[in-house]
């Protein structure tokens, strides 16, 4: 029994149909999402299906393989048997648990309503559905304080995917719609880059962080990650400005329209679930 059809879950059923074994993965969804490519849903540059393959699809030529559909809410390990949430029970002799990850919130699940996440294709149609409302929205706002909070989008988490959403958002307003709105400009968007850590794509070697802040900047990203002080203290870096102690400041303690939480973090281990004494400053709403 493998629970999970994401990269993980698949590769483990089809390892195991090369012998001869009763293989049954099981799903909440019916397809294998490749989410590397999430955020070119959310930012509308592809459809869904284009990067959601059915897992029967791709499982066909496995005979030794069956694909269900549901959602598994308990394990029991004593009997070997799953429950499923619309009561049905399945039972196994070996099982293989690859349900992915979820995007942490570092014990605040109450920010989760004004920045939402990318881990599925609901959230990059939800994302997708606000950054384009925000732009529509603008259009018809008048005071120009209350347009450029809309036209606010804050990113937090430097990962590849923060990286690539920033870049693709400042994309939409510098070049695909630049030239389609009548009451302003949408190049006087604002997008903005917040990386905890001492560098964004800290994965990577210092010269390609570097290389993306750049290719960041000349689309007009701001980029703010931490850097060393002396005595071990650390603070925020702006590439635009100084430096700012936190997102507030860093927005001039306006309000932002669109707040992603996309990369900052899965549930497990992370160093923010530490401080449970903080909370987002006012930059963010739904």
């Amino acid at each position: 029994m493998v629970v999970g059809g994401g990269f993980g879950g698949l590769y483990a059923a089809r390892a195991l149909a090369r012998h001869p074994l009763r293989v049954v993965l099981i799903d909440r969804v019916n397809y294998h999402l490749f989410q590397p490519l999430l955020y070119q849903v959310a930012t509308a540059a592809l459809s869904p299906g284009e990067i959601a393959e059915p897992l029967r699809a791709i499982l066909r030529k496995n005979r030794n393989v069956e694909v269900l559909l549901g959602d598994v809410t308990a394990i029991d390990r004593q009997a070997r048997c799953l429950k499923l949430e619309d009561g049905a029970e399945l039972t196994y002799d070996f099982l293989v648990l690859a349900t992915g990850a979820r995007h942490s919130y570092f014990a605040h699940p109450e920010w989760e309503a004004v920045a939402p996440g990318l881990k599925s294709l609901a959230d990059a149609l939800e994302m997708r559905r606000r950054i384009l409302l925000a732009f529509e929205l603008a259009e018809r706002e008048r005071d120009q304080t209350r347009r450029q909070a809309l036209l606010t989008f804050v990113v937090i988490g430097g990962g590849p995917t923060g990286v690539e959403l920033a870049g693709a958002i400042a994309e939409i307003a510098r070049h695909t719609v630049s030239r389609d709105f009548r009451n302003y400009d949408p190049r006087q968007a604002r997008i903005i880059l917040f990386e905890r850590g001492e560098r964004v794509l800290e994965q990577y070697p210092p010269d390609l962080s570097a290389s993306a802040v750049r290719a960041l900047e000349r689309l007009g990203v701001e980029v703010h990650h931490r850097r060393k002080r002396n005595r071990g203290h650390r603070r925020l870096r702006s590439h635009r400005a100084r430096s700012h102690p936190h997102a507030y400041r860093a927005l001039g303690g306006r309000r932002a329209g669109i707040t992603t939480w996309p990369p900052a973090g899965c549930r497990g281990g992370s160093q923010w679930s530490r401080s449970r004494s903080a909370r987002p400053e006012r930059c963010g709403t739904s």
